[in-house]
């Protein structure tokens, strides 16, 4: 299975360390080209028997699950770029809205919002 994973922190070497224990084809994606390179470096050398390779935008097209690693709110975005490249694909977003200068607070949008309604319950005799 190949496993793409766009951000190239401390989540997306726990992930994909995980992802070559199992014996996986990781390719790693960061805006700094450099970050993804240090990191699968960094895994090569701890799991030398590992398939990891830093790649380009091209690297989501034919991968089977891609992990957004990213700060709050860029997920967004990056899907949004990606576009039609992650059909096909499962995507797994991993994103928190963490306050990054305190890391005590989620920060959210503050727009207030209805609670959503429960779906209907199913009629007695329906079978879905």
């Amino acid at each position: 299975m190949i496993v793409t994973i766009v951000g190239a922190g401390s989540m997306a070497r726990g992930i994909a360390t995980r992802a070559l224990v199992g014996g996986h084809t990781v390719r790693l994606i960061d805006h700094s080209a450099d970050k993804a390179r240090a990191l699968a470096d960094e895994l090569r050398q701890a799991h030398p028997a590992g398939h990891v390779q830093p790649s380009d935008a091209i690297g989501v097209e034919d991968a089977d699950i891609v992990v957004l690693a990213v700060p709050y709110p860029a997920g967004r975005e990056v899907v949004a770029d990606y576009g039609t490249a992650l059909t096909g694909s499962v995507v797994v977003d991993i994103c928190n809205p963490v306050d990054f200068r305190t890391f005590d607070a989620l920060v959210t949008p503050s727009v207030s919002r209805r609670p959503r309604r429960s779906p209907p319950r199913p009629r007695p005799g329906c079978r879905w």
